[in-house]
């Protein structure tokens, strides 16, 4: 039997715009056949012309002072994220995340600024924001709102929400418990 690799991902950006906006950091999280093998956070530095949006970083709950006295530059970080990938052998691992769509967005127009590829790039994708939506609407799923934090809670997981790392914890607990209504 092929195992099981998924990377869940999240990140904070300074916006919503992946054309004007960047990213802050990457939660990473890597599990093979349900076991995590490793997570981290990367921190990319903002240079000092960056379009920042203040709310972003209210939502994150992040200083750009203090995030960028540990942050490193973006190339960096890329090619740190495309080594970690390729060290744990998980260059065809299934990508998920909630509405992963956003993040994958940002993460390619990053290493397409920098003239780089992601190896992760045209993998498959597993969005739980798209499964709890389909189990929704097959009345599966009983939830007021598909938010991260609200069908974490719904699965009694309690985190800080909008950390990287944390929100891709949240996600691969979510996406356990969505698997398994689905295969009801």
């Amino acid at each position: 039997m092929k195992e099981q690799k998924i990377t869940y991902i999240d990140t904070e950006t300074t916006g919503l715009n992946a054309d004007k906006n960047q990213i802050l950091t990457i939660g990473y999280l890597f599990e093979n056949d349900g076991k995590v093998l490793d997570e981290g956070t990367l921190r990319i530095k903002q240079m000092p012309h960056a379009r920042v949006h203040p709310k972003a970083l209210d939502t994150h709950g992040i200083s750009l002072e203090a995030h960028n006295e540990i942050a490193k530059p973006e190339k960096d970080i890329l090619t740190k994220f495309n080594k970690i990938i390729r060290d744990h052998n998980f260059s065809d691992s299934v990508i998920s995340g909630h509405n992963v769509s956003f993040d994958r967005e940002f993460i390619n127009k990053a290493y397409d600024r920098r003239d780089m590829e992601w190896l992760l790039k045209g993998n498959d994708v597993a969005d739980t924001y798209k499964i709890a939506g389909d189990l929704k609407s097959k009345q599966k799923l009983d939830a007021p709102s598909l938010s991260l934090e609200n069908l974490a809670k719904k699965y009694n997981f309690d985190t800080d929400f909008h950390s990287a790392l944390a929100d891709a914890k949240a996600t691969r607990h979510v996406h356990k418990e969505l698997k398994e209504m689905k295969n009801e």
